[in-house]
């Protein structure tokens, strides 16, 4: 099965920003690259890139397409290697994902999930794990980069303030942490500990490596604040079991980074991994 080879220009132009590195990666010329595209872009009745210069970003059209042509381009390849030498089916090789228990429990459930529907033949094997197919880990965001890590991270994981809807907190508005009324204390994440102003950590009454247990303290009780990621509160708040409440933890941020290994970085089923936990948390 031969896939469109226009949606593979597509998606090395979007990855690699200019026509020329995207001609050099896919072995073809300059005007080729260009020549793809003006048809793909012709057949969808949209542009999908600005120019600049020689330079290129996906426009909103192109960020939206980008999403189906890497699935298309994974089932294209997933397809062709349904079937071993032999005519019959392949044996699944599972993809082990080495990631810490934040990660584990809350970003990569959704994105597996998402990606199970339509290829349920692909089996996951999520854990703590040296030669890991790909690295899946949170960390606080620094207030610089290099371009080596810039290209690791995939999104940025919010931390949220809730309360059991006895706490009177519940009911109350205000901006920051410091506006919680004193009558509060707070149960707090470990790794959120030391980003806390010393007069809040002065409040801080419990600390835990555990998210749930954090979790589980702030729901039995009327007077504690608890401040955990917020990817582990979203069912919670759904079912009313705890309050969201109003104030602003930008600088509790950690970033998402998706770190795979040289020889799953350029597999297709490694792009649409990507694509799915970005998914996951919009």
């Amino acid at each position: 099965m031969q896939e469109d080879f226009r949606l593979r220009v597509f998606v090395t132009l979007a990855e690699q920003g200019s026509f020329t590195l995207a001609a050099k990666t896919l072995g073809i010329s300059q005007p080729a690259v260009s020549q793809h595209i003006t048809a793909l872009e012709k057949s969808l009745g949209t542009e999908l890139f600005s120019r600049n210069r020689g330079e290129v970003s996906l426009t909103d059209a192109g960020r939206s397409f980008m999403k189906y042509a890497e699935k298309i381009l994974y089932w294209y390849s997933a397809a062709n290697s349904m079937f071993g030498e032999s005519g019959s089916p392949a044996a699944s090789k599972p993809v082990m994902i080495d990631a810490d228990p934040v990660s584990a429990s809350y970003i990569l459930p959704p994105a597996l999930s998402a990606i199970a529907v339509g290829n349920p033949e692909i089996a996951f094997t999520v854990g703590r794990a040296d030669n890991a197919d790909l690295s899946l880990t949170v960390s606080p965001s620094p207030g610089t980069m290099d371009f080596e890590g810039e290209a690791k991270v995939v999104g940025i994981m919010d931390a949220a303030a809730v309360a059991s809807a006895s706490n009177p907190t519940a009911r109350t508005g205000f901006s920051t942490l410091a506006g919680v009324h004193v009558s509060n204390s707070f149960a707090v994440w470990d790794r959120y500990l030391p980003m806390l102003t010393p007069d809040l950590r002065a409040r801080v009454s419990v600390v835990s490596p555990s998210v749930e247990l954090v979790k589980s303290m702030v729901m039995e009780s009327d007077s504690l604040v608890g401040v955990v990621p917020s990817p582990a509160v979203r069912r919670h708040v759904t079912e009313g079991s705890l309050v969201l409440l109003p104030a602003v933890l930008t600088s509790l941020a950690f970033d998402i980074h998706f770190d795979p290994s040289p020889a799953f970085m350029d597999q297709p089923l490694c792009r649409l991994l990507r694509q799915s936990v970005i998914d996951s948390l919009q």
